[in-house]
């Protein structure tokens, strides 16, 4: 595994895998336990790794930018804190995660307007989401959803905001 000592987006863009090597794997000195595995193919994907030595995928790089796999990271260690097993909250429908973050928010005092908003968009914008599985909504899911609402900027900028606290969940 090769050292380094700061985990940057030029770094990943630029670091390439040889064709004789499975993978190279580079930890991030920011977060313990966070890796990132390099394969010739090119792909580039974060792992976290479990006590008995096997690793959990939490993202692919630059499908989710770094700074959102840092967060996704850190969330999982709050969730082993917990005692809970990562891959289970892996499986979360985006329904019960938005119910999640509904409840977070009423319970943080936000402002009841936000709130109703939070839960129209769950109900209107986002319905076809709700019994999916969270690892398989991909982004052009997304990109196609908002696209019904880019001619209103001010909901297409608050349901941006909605869905990426469903998809980068507090743990």
């Amino acid at each position: 595994m090769a050292k380094i000592n700061k985990l940057t987006d030029s770094f990943l863009k630029s670091v390439k895998c040889d064709n004789g090597k499975k993978f190279i794997k580079f930890s991030d000195p920011s977060i313990k336990g966070l890796y990132v595995f390099v394969y010739p193919s090119g792909r580039k994907l974060f792992k976290t790794r479990q006590a008995n030595d096997t690793y959990i995928t939490l993202g692919e790089y630059p499908l989710l930018s770094l700074a959102e796999l840092r967060e996704i990271a850190i969330n999982s260690h709050k969730l082993k804190a917990k005692g809970q097993n990562i891959s289970n909250a892996k499986r979360l429908k985006f329904g019960v995660l938005y119910d999640e973050v509904l409840e977070n928010a009423r319970k943080s005092n936000l402002a009841a307007k936000t709130i109703q908003r939070g839960l129209s968009y769950k109900e209107g914008i986002f319905k076809s989401l709700e019994y999916k599985n969270i690892n398989d909504i991909k982004r052009v899911d997304i990109v196609n959803i908002l696209k019904t609402i880019e001619h209103k900027s001010a909901t297409l900028q608050k349901a941006k905001i909605w869905i990426n606290l469903v998809t980068l969940p507090k743990l």
